[in-house]
């Protein structure tokens, strides 16, 4: 696993958006992770990541949480971009 995808999986490990316990939701994020590398649009990626949770959970976190979880990981990729540069 490359080192984005860790601190990728990292930011994502401490996001609990259903209360649920952490640790809960390895298949979810692996498929978020893909996304972030398919996506440089915060939008699209919120969109795929509820996409990912109602399939999963039937239910999607807030627009809000997902608007900042989106941001947090394309900063992360684009950071990540940059210092490969």
């Amino acid at each position: 696993m490359n080192n984005l995808n860790v601190r990728l999986y990292e930011a994502l490990y401490e996001w609990d958006p259903f209360q649920i316990g952490k640790g809960n939701y390895d298949p979810e994020f692996a498929d978020i992770i893909q996304a972030v590398h398919e996506f440089d649009d915060v939008y699209k990626l919120v969109n795929r990541i509820q996409e990912i949770f109602q399939f999963s959970f039937e239910q999607i976190p807030s627009k809000k949480e997902n608007v900042t979880m989106a941001t947090q990981l394309i900063n992360m990729k684009n950071d990540e971009s940059c210092t490969l540069n």
